[in-house]
């Protein structure tokens, strides 16, 4: 029977077994006797028993959630720490070291490649996004758009998709807010990248999500490559328009004494003076735009509701094959114009890396892997395990149209890069279990 003497003990009993540490029950001592045991099935009232106890338990619920009782209860883990958490998707912001397939369309599509790095036939994850979306147990990263405005002769134009379904908004050759990346076509028409930048890749999330983010996301954003890129070609092209009048007044002050008529023993040093006095320029082009990724993390990211956001740092450039055959000169400068962007995006992001932000220190990572690569299981850390040559077999140049079908000869499975710049799958491994590893350091996962 039910009597109110008796009525609280049912959610006495619940809020036991619910939270063991915060309301200790005595030993329930079992009797083998069924009369004096009412849990025993072969009690009288068992079936009874429990069949008035579920109908008061149901009831309770909504005043246990009223109270933060059973709130309490399902928001920590035995061991008192805080639950990890669940994600209901992954958002992804960047570049062509994200890109999940926005050019895969056209010729690149019917190549099997896509992905900017070795892509493999069938696909399979390879990217550190879709590894981490593998280890959360959330769908492989999907384009949000997708399409090409390139040459339609070569196979290179396809119409823009938006596809609604999908949240990995980085694109190959997008910067962090201005709309004219690498091979976008404005400067390379017969390829055509969209390279949508960061900002409006934030927006049109923002858009789709009305205009916040729900906080049960998990948020990556990885961008600063185009950037570093667009300065480095400005700087190549700096040079060359520059190295004759360098030459010149380098003869003329005394600085370089021309051993012939081409005077090429003054190149190195004509090079070395013009980037010397063009640096500043780049830099403070870096500055800006690490300030204007921090800016964007800040306000429309977290100030939209986001409560976990993972943010890689510019790796070292200095170390890819792309940089190998430059000068000492134009190595330093590389590297500190990464340095420069990573300094203004941890800056601008002080306020928030031990709340809602973690900050991934990819630049000191990868110059770990480049000092010693085989102890983190690298065979190769300055080729390309992709044949680059172009048009054949490789019509881009580009590891986007690399596949097992045209990479070198011999074992490329441990190489760092599949071309000048984007890594392998096997190098995206390590990214991946290294972001991980600090994810759950944090209690993110």
């Amino acid at each position: 029977s039910s009597t109110s003497a008796n009525k609280p003990q049912p959610m006495l009993r619940s809020l036991r077994r619910c939270c063991p540490g915060r309301h200790p029950t005595p030993p329930l001592i079992l009797t083998g006797n069924p009369a004096m045991n009412p849990s025993h099935p072969n009690h009288p009232n068992h079936r009874t028993h429990r069949t008035h106890r579920t109908p008061r338990l149901l009831k309770l619920i909504p005043l246990l959630l009223a109270t933060g009782l059973l709130a309490g209860c399902l928001g920590d883990n035995d061991d008192g720490s805080p639950p990890r958490p669940v994600y209901t998707q992954q958002v992804i912001f960047g570049d062509s070291l994200s890109d999940s397939g926005s050019y895969a369309v056209g010729a690149i599509a019917a190549a099997q490649g896509g992905k900017f790095t070795v892509n493999s036939v069938p696909a399979t994850p390879q990217l550190w996004n879709e590894r981490i979306a593998a280890d959360l147990g959330l769908p492989a990263p999907c384009a949000a758009q997708t399409g090409l405005e390139g040459d339609p002769a070569l196979g290179l134009s396809a119409p823009i998709a938006d596809h609604p379904g999908c949240t990995n908004y980085a694109q190959g050759g997008a910067r962090v807010s201005n709309p004219i990346g690498p091979r976008n076509k404005a400067v390379e028409p017969e390829v055509g990248y969209l390279t949508v930048p960061v900002a409006t890749q934030i927006g049109n999330h923002l858009a789709r999500s009305g205009g916040q983010f729900s906080g049960n996301e998990i948020v990556f954003v990885f961008a600063g490559g185009n950037d570093f890129l667009w300065q480095s070609d400005t700087m190549t092209a700096d040079i060359a328009a520059n190295l004759r009048p360098q030459i010149n007044a380098d003869i003329a002050s005394g600085a370089c004494i021309p051993a012939d008529e081409a005077a090429l023993n003054c190149l190195s040093g004509a090079i070395d003076r013009t980037i010397t006095r063009l640096a500043p320029t780049y830099l403070t082009a870096m500055q800006q735009a690490g300030q204007q990724l921090a800016s964007l993390i800040n306000e429309q990211i977290l100030a939209k509701g986001a409560r976990r956001v993972v943010v890689l740092n510019l790796p070292d450039a200095s170390k890819t094959p792309s940089m190998h055959n430059r000068s000492a000169t134009v190595q330093a400068v590389g590297a500190n114009l990464a340095q420069t962007f990573n300094a203004q995006l941890s800056a601008g992001l002080a306020n928030s890396l031990n709340d809602r932000v973690l900050l991934v220190d990819l630049f000191s990572r990868f110059n770990t892997w480049a000092a010693n690569p085989t102890a983190y299981g690298f065979s190769n850390f300055t080729d390309t395990a992709c044949n680059l040559t172009k048009p054949v077999p490789n019509l881009l140049a580009s590891s986007i149209l690399c596949t097992p079908a045209n990479v070198i000869a011999g074992d490329i499975s441990h190489y760092a890069f599949a071309d000048g710049v984007h890594p392998t799958p096997y190098a995206h491994r390590q990214m991946a279990d290294d972001i991980l590893t600090q994810m759950s350091n944090r209690g993110w996962r």
